[in-house]
């Protein structure tokens, strides 16, 4: 599972990147979304970007994430829900990207 753990950290590290334009040395594991400028309008269009791409819901599945969390509890919440025996796609997606 370690190998899932490092790929679904790439994609959040990568959409943060590529979509919101922060620095791969502002991406730190103690860094809070907060300090990264996420507040919850961001999270929240962060969460259906990972959600368009991965075709995993998980906007409706992780309550009470906010822009205090750090970048390595928001990941570590997204895995849970990745390693969830029975996933919920997203209407519309087949999950293969």
């Amino acid at each position: 599972m370690q190998e899932r753990a490092v790929d679904i950290e790439a994609k959040v590290t990568g959409y943060l990147q590529q979509h919101f334009g922060i620095g791969e040395d502002q991406l730190r594991p103690d860094a809070t979304l907060e300090e990264l400028g996420m507040d919850s309008l961001a999270l929240m269009e962060l969460l259906v970007i990972v959600e368009e791409e991965t075709g995993v819901q998980v906007t409706e599945r992780l309550d009470g994430l906010d822009s205090q969390a750090t970048l390595a509890q928001a990941i570590a919440r997204m895995q849970e829900i990745f390693d969830d025996p029975e996933p919920q796609p997203v209407a519309g997606t087949d999950g293969a990207r």
